[in-house]
């Protein structure tokens, strides 16, 4: 007990340290002191002038983390920014310091709790540690896969709409617009960053080159080749569009078709995975003497670590056979 109450202090006290250090800008506090300085001498010259807000900046903020200290430190790899362009495509408002920073604290946290609650071993605290520090990562992937699966459902309309505004005599300028104004997020966020960007000064090769970059999808890939072609040679773009709108929607239907046919197997696999942890659940609830030196003694602790290791490269290898390659 003496020895887990001495190291979370230690942590509480390292956790402490960095955060002041991280968060410490010489820099700003010298830029502070002379703002202040500088409103003391106004106060003279107009005291009655009431404050004024704080103009919003309009470049884009590119920094990866708030903490001017681990920001510097980020910005070196160039995994930061395929991680915080991975948070971009979630849409989820938080930077890849801040992500980073909960995986390791979490990372941290389930050493600890493992080591010093748990007493597992060191291969164990170490999984421990592994598996929450890919939790917040996981979270944002999910949130990516999320947004990108309502786009794929939203962009057949889309197109839809787009080719319906340029048969009624829009630019395609102005039907993004319109387009943009009648759907909802992620499809509407998306094609008003394509509006933008023109109004910008961009040309329409380097937005739409952006917008596969920010929404790495089939259909997008498709959608801007049609674009970029029609730009080049001429044609009738509202007629492309119709057909790649026509394509979309067979390949959803083929996909939920097979979706269909899989979810007998699919099901079976579902409960499989569950039956270990029920089973166990179980035996705590109804046998515990029974299950408990699965977990005391050392042999059953490796046992439980083989399992586990080859249940999860199952799901892994299974998945990976039953995906379907886009092309």
């Amino acid at each position: 007990m003496l020895l887990t109450i001495s190291f979370v202090a230690i942590f509480v006290i390292i956790f402490v340290f960095f955060y002041f250090f991280l968060t410490f800008d010489p820099k700003l506090e010298k830029s502070d002191k002379v703002k202040g300085r500088i409103r003391m001498f106004k106060k003279g010259e107009a005291a009655d002038a009431a404050p004024t807000e704080q103009t919003p900046s309009i470049f884009r903020d590119m920094s990866v983390s708030d903490i001017p200290a681990l920001n510097v430190m980020l910005t070196k790899f160039q995994q930061t920014a395929m991680l915080q362009k991975l948070i971009d495509q979630s849409n989820v408002r938080v930077k890849a310091g801040m992500l980073l920073l909960a995986s390791a604290m979490l990372a941290m946290g389930g050493f600890a709790f493992s080591l010093m609650i748990l007493e597992l071993s060191l291969l164990s605290c170490w999984l421990w540690a592994v598996g929450l520090a890919a939790l917040p990562i996981a979270y944002i992937a999910i949130m990516r896969w999320r947004r990108f699966h309502r786009f794929e459902s939203q962009f057949p309309q889309a197109l839809d709409l787009l080719a319906r505004a340029l048969k009624a005599g829009y630019s395609f300028s102005n039907a993004l617009e319109m387009t943009a104004a009648e759907l909802s997020d992620p499809v509407s966020l998306e094609l008003k960053v394509i509006f933008n960007l023109q109004s910008l000064g961009w040309t329409l090769r380097q937005t739409l080159i952006n917008f596969v970059e920010r929404v790495p999808l089939p259909d997008v890939k498709l959608f801007v080749t049609a674009v970029l072609i029609h730009k080049d040679i001429g044609g009738n773009l509202a007629e492309v569009l119709e057909n790649a709108a026509s394509v979309i929607r067979q390949r959803f239907v083929l996909r939920r078709q097979l979706r269909a046919m899989t979810a007998q197997a699919r099901m079976s696999g579902y409960l499989m995975t569950g039956l270990p942890f029920f089973v166990i659940v179980g035996l705590f609830v109804l046998a515990p003497e029974y299950i408990k030196p699965m977990f005391q003694d050392d042999l059953g602790k490796g046992l439980l670590q083989v399992a586990g290791f080859m249940l999860f490269t199952g799901i892994f290898v299974i998945r990976w056979l039953l995906r379907i390659k886009e092309l």
